[in-house]
Order: C-alpha cells, then sequence, then structure tokens
C-alpha cells in the first residue's frame, strides 16, 4: 500500500491525520490501510450473497402462488375450512358459503399485501447496501491509484493537495473491469496514442495546467518554452513521444 512520509505530524492534511505513524522521529501516512480494504470488500461479497439468496425464494413464491407460498397455503387451509363447515351443516345456504370464502379471500388478499411490500422493501434496502459500499469500493481504488502516482518525487504535486486532487479524481475517474476509466459524461476520455484511456499519469501532467498551484514550485503560470520554440531542450514533436513521468520531469524543470 502506498505510504506518505512527512517532516511532523502537523504537516499532515485532517483527513490523513488518524492514519499517521511516528517511528524513528519520521511521520508516515498509509494512505489505502488494507484493513478498510479488505472490510470493504467482505461486507460487498456478504451483501452480493445475500441478493443472490433472495432470488430462488422470489421465485419459487411467483411460481406456486403468485408471490407468496404462505399467503397460498393459508388460503388454500382457509378453502378447506369453508369445506368442512359445509360438510358438517354449519354453511347451509349460497349466500352464507359465498360471504365465508369472500371473507376468507380478502384476509388472505391483505395478508399477501402486506407480505410482498415487506419483500419489496427489505430488496430495497439490500439493493441500496450494496450500491453504498460499490462506490466505497471504487472509491477506495481511485485513492489507491491516483495516490500512488502523486507521491512519486517527479509528480511534483504538494502533499498538502492530495484531497482536493483525489475529489477531481472521483469526479472523473469510473472503474470498469478493474480499471480506472476517465470520462466525461459517458464519452470516454483517451490518452496521448487516442486508442486507450487516458492513465492518471497522463491525468497529473494536465492537471499541472489545469489546477497550478497544486504543484510545487509554480507560480501560476505554465512551462515556458525556448526562444528556439523547445522546452527543456526538446522540441513539442520530441516531447509528445514521451511518457508522462518523463514529461512531468520535464515541467517541474521548467518549474525550478
Amino acid at each position: 500500500m502506498p505510504v506518505i512520509s512527512f517532516e511532523s505530524i502537523d504537516a499532515v492534511p485532517a483527513g490523513l491525520k488518524e492514519f499517521a505513524k511516528t517511528e524513528d522521529g519520521k511521520v508516515t501516512v498509509n494512505v489505502v490501510p488494507s484493513v478498510k480494504l479488505d472490510e470493504f470488500r467482505e461486507k460487498n461479497i456478504s451483501l452480493a450473497q445475500q441478493i443472490e439468496t433472495t432470488g430462488p425464494i422470489l421465485a419459487r413464491i411467483k411460481e406456486i402462488a403468485g408471490d407468496d407460498l404462505d399467503a397460498f397455503t393459508n388460503d388454500l387451509n382457509g378453502l378447506r375450512d369453508i369445506a368442512k363447515r359445509v360438510s358438517d351443516g354449519e354453511l347451509k345456504t349460497n349466500d352464507q358459503i359465498e360471504a365465508a370464502v369472500s371473507d376468507r379471500i380478502k384476509a388472505v388478499k391483505d395478508g399477501y399485501e402486506d407480505n410482498a411490500k415487506a419483500l419489496r422493501e427489505a430488496n430495497k434496502a439490500l439493493e441500496q447496501k450494496a450500491t453504498t459500499f460499490e462506490q466505497r469500493l471504487i472509491r477506495t481504488q481511485i485513492d489507491k491509484e491516483v495516490t500512488t502516482v502523486v507521491i512519486q518525487p517527479d509528480s511534483g504535486v504538494r502533499p498538502e493537495a492530495l484531497p482536493d486532487v483525489l475529489t477531481r479524481a472521483y469526479n472523473l475517474f469510473k472503474v470498469e473491469d478493474g480499471k480506472l476509466v476517465p470520462k466525461n459524461g459517458e464519452a470516454v476520455i483517451y490518452g496521448a496514442n487516442g486508442a486507450d484511456p487516458m492513465t492518471v499519469s497522463e491525468w497529473i501532467v494536465k492537471l499541472r495546467n489545469e489546477a497550478p498551484h497544486y504543484f510545487k514550485g509554480n507560480n501560476g503560470g505554465g512551462a515556458a518554452g525556448g526562444k528556439d520554440g523547445k522546452i527543456g531542450g526538446f522540441t513539442q514533436e520530441q516531447i509528445a513521444k514521451m511518457s508522462p513521468q518523463q514529461k512531468l520531469a520535464i515541467a517541474n524543470a521548467q518549474k525550478k
């Protein structure tokens, strides 16, 4: 898991202080504790199993009794009771029999509706919990991958800017097939090669221009080119072929 070092506990951002540890005079923060990631994963698996278990039960209810097997059983028992009362001579006229059947059907219907409502509410609650834990897992993955890039020495990002950088990342990146994919609405934002989604490293390069105050040694302006049109001794064509890390290194050098 990524670990950030700070000179003192006062330098640790407020959102990370609860995870800070001091050893040999150094203050370190594990920004994505493995215990948190394991906890989110286990809870999400448990909720998924609960939802999976209710599926066959609901299918059986619908097949046998519309939606409620117990209500169907109660209805059948009630009709048997009416038949016995007719056989015993307690109910003799058609009106009496019809009234008894109507009362029984109404009772069963009311019970069925109550049970169906309770099942709908229980399933809705489970779905909401599953969605919540899924969102937490997504944020945890974004935290991990973005922080790993940010804490690299050549990223140039100020440690205290990490919470704001993560907030921007939450709004940009989605998790699809276990990978971070930047999107503008439903449209994928592609990287420098035009074929693959923009990586976190490429995004950090763009972020230097969008939010220069997040970076060390930056007064808010963009990297200036030389008189010969080069930046750091390289042409625009050469820079375009470089990796995001190489571009960051050149940008940081221009700000010193």
